[in-house]
């Protein structure tokens, strides 16, 4: 099959059964460092783990490493397995880059470079996951329930590592769901999904694993063999943004977005490039709300020849919440030049398959991510 970009015909691909997660991370994967190294030295933290009364920049931390600032530590090797942390406070850049080196010399999966591509997913291939899971041979039109569980560390030392306090409440976790399409933000603690037994929910919220009879609709298929946290979990950075020139592409993504400090215009088998109307999404006009609204709408409508990626076909308009199902439909432009899919687990219903934002590209505890591989034969 051909796969936006590819130089050579693909006989398949493979994609991550749940997004990203955190070694160590509720899992028994031990954490080992790649070559890349984070980036970016602040995060966007929510208010709770930042003590504060409002969502805040403060300095770049994630639930393995800590708090780390300008002290860049080498990213750890990504799981994709249930009912651990996902894998947030991670810029678009450093996204790009983890997914790339996934098969390098000394990885945990036992890829090579001579039998594997690695690489971020990108539109066109959520896309085409979107769309076989909404046919007969996935969920057959039916909504996939949402990933509402955050997780809540139970007043604990999230591990025992300096620069980590006893914070609730700003963890996503893969695998979960509450059953339902428009099910709302649900607190549950470790300790309840430790002891879950076969076809019991959680003894609050009603969250249920993804193996079990209540937990399986969150899948792609509504049974166990197919894709999870497709809707909400963590919102998911893909390989996918406008060449507009905005300074976001070149701070936060700078590795997929340019070659040797050149801005790369059109697709690759890697990236995904969207057209824009220079004259509503240009660096003249001011990063402001109203602006940002006018060049997502003037940039929807500029592109007219992109199909297979869940955005044109399944939405009505370049902002607000017209996609299919309910979800959100916000297209990229301005100072959120990098498309996000798939919802987060307070989005309740307009998170899901066919949701689509647009993002900075920044660190934040929104966004996650998740990689495909292409087998070389």
């Amino acid at each position: 099959m051909q796969i936006g970009g590819w130089d050579t015909e693909l006989t398949g691909m493979y994609v991550a059964k749940f997004e990203a997660g955190f070694p160590e991370g509720n899992n028994t994967t031990l954490s080992k460092k790649s070559s890349i190294s984070y980036t970016q030295d602040t995060s966007w933290i929510r208010a709770v783990e930042a003590g504060t009364s409002e969502e805040t920049t403060q300095t770049a931390r994630n639930w393995l490493d800590g708090i780390y600032g300008e002290n860049l530590p080498k990213i750890s090797y990504p799981v994709f397995q249930p009912l651990t942390y996902s894998m947030n406070y991670i810029n678009h850049n450093d996204a790009y880059n983890i997914c790339r080196v996934m098969n390098e010399s000394g990885n945990i999966y036992g890829f090579t470079t001579s039998s594997s591509d690695t690489h971020l997913i990108k539109s066109s291939e959520w896309g085409m996951i979107s769309y076989l899971s909404y046919s007969q041979y996935g969920t057959n039109g039916q909504d996939i329930a949402v990933n509402n569980a955050n997780l809540n560390s139970g007043g604990t030392k999230r591990t025992a590592k300096a620069g980590k306090s006893g914070v609730d409440s700003v963890y996503g976790i893969t695998g979960m769901t509450g059953g339902l399409a428009d099910g709302t933000e649900t607190i549950v603690k470790i300790e309840e999904i430790r002891t879950l037994s076969e076809n019991t929910p959680t003894p609050t919220g009603n969250i249920y694993a993804w193996n079990q009879q209540g937990g399986v609709v969150a899948s792609s298929t509504r049974n166990m063999t197919g894709v999870y946290d497709l809707s909400g979990g963590l919102w998911e950075r893909t390989a996918s943004y406008v060449a507009n020139e905005h300074e976001n592409l070149s701070l936060y993504g700078t590795s997929l977005a340019y070659n040797a400090g050149i801005l790369k215009t059109t697709s690759t088998k890697y990236t995904m490039v969207y057209p824009y109307d220079s004259n509503v999404d240009n660096d003249t006009k001011e990063d402001t709300e109203e602006n940002l609204n006018a060049a997502s709408n003037a940039n929807y409508a500029k592109n007219t020849k992109i199909y297979g990626d869940g955005i044109r076909e399944t939405s009505m308009a370049g902002t607000t919440i017209s996609s299919w199902q309910d979800d959100y439909s916000t297209y990229v432009g301005l100072y959120y030049p990098f498309v996000f899919k798939g919802g987060y687990f307070w989005d309740s219903s307009h998170a899901g398959r066919f949701s689509f934002v647009c993002d900075s590209g920044f660190n934040t505890f929104t966004g996650g991510f998740r990689p495909v591989v292409v087998p070389i034969y």
